[in-house]
């Protein structure tokens, strides 16, 4: 009986380390924020993402390289939602069994949940500058995302919607790069 307990303690010890290594990883973002005095719109963006996470089952297993990538970044919560927009749940692997919380983890609910994310983000992004339209104007790229985002609440296919958005990436290297208009 003592070995069966130990076996069982041991198994769910490994099935939740990859997903606490990732939650290890935003709570470091989580730290650096605060001492830097971030705040704002990574702040707000780190918060939806470490409550996302903890929705997920805990034997889903982020894939070895993609949890490496994301843990390496500075802003590990801004990397996660850009791994989740262009590249959906090729970044997670799920195991083959059919349990509760796995509808989480579908590509169509990753997506959904991801758009959420990034209209929050820049929303709040905007409401920091000085200037109305101000991101707009230093990301072109966001007149097309808005546009095809702008009926996000009605039903339609979220996978499809992400897999339209053609210059997502242009858009996260323009705000990490910091290549925003400096009138702003």
């Amino acid at each position: 009986m003592k070995f069966f307990c130990f076996a069982l303690l041991f198994i769910s010890q490994l099935s939740f380390a990859n997903q606490s290594k990732l939650l290890k990883c935003l709570g470091k973002e989580e730290k650096y924020i605060h001492e830097q005095k971030i705040g704002g719109a990574f702040y707000q963006l780190n918060s939806s993402m470490i409550s996302y996470m903890v929705m997920f089952p805990d034997d889903i297993e982020f894939k070895s390289p993609y949890l490496e990538e994301i843990c390496q970044e500075k802003f590990s919560s801004f990397h996660l939602l850009r791994l989740f927009l262009t590249m959906g749940d090729k970044i997670i692997d799920r195991g083959s069994m059919v349990r509760p919380g796995l509808e989480a983890t579908t590509n169509e609910n990753i997506s959904k949940n991801s758009l959420h994310m990034l209209i929050e983000f820049l929303g709040s992004m905007q409401a920091a500058q000085t200037k109305a339209n101000c991101l707009e104007k230093s990301i072109p790229q966001l007149k097309d995302f808005y546009l095809k985002t702008q009926h996000f609440e009605t039903n339609v296919n979220y996978s499809r919607l992400v897999k339209e958005l053609k210059n997502i990436d242009v858009i996260f290297d323009k705000i990490l790069s910091n290549r925003l208009n400096k009138d702003c």
